[in-house]
């Protein structure tokens, strides 16, 4: 195996504590491929005597719909003999059947959720290898930051990111917010407060909906779809537009 730097970042969603593959354990990726491809949920109805079918797959929600994908990384390194033994029983301590979220070096911009399982090690002389497999995990990967979250110049990719910051807004009168396309739909919450008008609503161009001091969440309305979406508010009153998006 050659020398590497390229590791990822493990975090455990029940506690919050985060390990480095290379920085705790000094293992990094072997592996080009360890995201296995989305398989979409399809459904098909023959049409009695006929050659023709019925393609159903989107008749529900309008978009394709993904099952779980499988991800399987091969991490490696050169270690003393002794040493193995206590480092794979660390990591199964740490991160071994729990479900975690897991950012790739090279893609620092996005996190995968699964439950992580550590198999397959083997140790030629000094150098160790061993699977940190995911059988299911979702089948998008999630933007690291939600459109609610302080926007984190350290971890941001100028050539990749996409900025979905949007803050506290202030509304009083009409306000326009743009809502940036993505890949993934997704359902924004509203968390409304200070409400000082009769009615303070939200449009999408198609559906008006009222808000209510507190948390606010219309299913029909979605983001993050194959185009930008306008978002108006009349009235006067303080919203946070709380959505992540995420990719294939």
């Amino acid at each position: 195996m050659n020398v590497l730097s390229n590791g990822l970042k493990i975090e455990v969603i029940a506690t919050g504590v985060v390990f480095h593959t290379l920085k705790d354990w000094g293992m990094a990726v072997g592996n080009n491929n360890y995201i296995g491809e989305p398989e979409q949920e399809t459904y098909y109805i023959d049409v009695p005597g006929t050659n023709a079918f019925l393609d159903m797959s989107e008749a529900l929600t309008g978009e394709p719909v993904y099952k779980s994908r499988a991800i399987s990384v091969m991490l490696g390194s050169l270690k003393p003999r002794m040493e193995w033994d206590h480092i794979i029983s660390d990591l199964r301590n740490k991160v071994h059947g729990r479900e975690c979220k897991i950012i790739f070096d090279n893609d620092i911009d996005h996190y995968w959720i699964g439950r992580v399982y550590i198999e397959g090690f083997d140790r030629v002389r000094e150098l160790g290898t061993l699977q940190l497999n995911i059988p299911k995990a979702e089948p998008y990967k999630y933007d690291l930051q939600s459109s609610a979250e302080k926007w984190l110049w350290d971890s941001f990719s100028f050539e990749h990111g996409v900025i979905r910051t949007i803050g506290t807004l202030a509304v009083n009168g009409q306000y326009s917010q743009v809502i940036p396309k993505g890949t993934m739909l997704t359902v924004p919450v509203f968390i409304v407060s200070n409400i000082a008008s009769i009615e303070f609503t939200v449009s999408d161009g198609q559906n008006r909906f009222s808000l209510i001091n507190g948390r606010n969440r219309f299913p029909k309305l979605k983001v993050c779809g194959a185009d930008d979406v306008t978002l108006v508010f009349q009235g006067k009153g303080t919203v946070v537009i709380d959505y992540r998006g995420g990719s294939l």
